[in-house]
């Protein structure tokens, strides 16, 4: 979100995600989630629905723990963990309340608030327009 007073970044490896951030950002930049390209620079960083996707998730919690600046927070967003269904291709990994705080842990960041949502989503390409999924959020400092 633009603002005189924020300076947003947007940052994904996919360049295609990159341009469509574009319109709401101040800034993007093509990057590793496990490797960020920015120093101490953070007053809050959002990470929704990546972690999932990577190959060490707790790599790139502890990236965005070094660019976060002191008092600075963070939020994270990764589907609930399903048991009755298998792992999709796309995802690398599950998180459940108990794994996603201890990766948090693991990181070193002190986590504020940990809760389940039930979002609905639309999707085009199956005959029901609506479906609803379960998201876990994270507040951590």
């Amino acid at each position: 979100m633009r603002s005189p007073h924020n300076f947003t970044i947007a940052t994904d490896i996919s360049i295609n995600a990159l341009k469509l951030a574009r319109c709401c950002c101040d800034s993007a930049v093509c990057c590793d989630a496990e490797m960020l390209p920015f120093r101490e620079i953070a007053n809050l960083v959002i990470c929704a629905e990546v972690l999932e996707h990577l190959l060490n998730p707790l790599n790139c919690l502890k990236e965005i723990r070094r660019i976060l600046k002191a008092e600075a927070g963070a939020i994270f967003t990764t589907p609930r963990a399903k048991t009755h269904h298998k792992r999709d291709k796309e995802h690398l990994h599950q998180f459940d309340v108990d794994s996603l705080s201890d990766l948090i842990e693991s990181a070193k960041l002190s986590l504020i608030a940990i809760e389940t949502l039930r979002i609905r989503l639309f999707l085009r390409i199956v005959p029901i327009p609506f479906k609803y999924e379960e998201t876990l959020i994270a507040i951590v400092k």
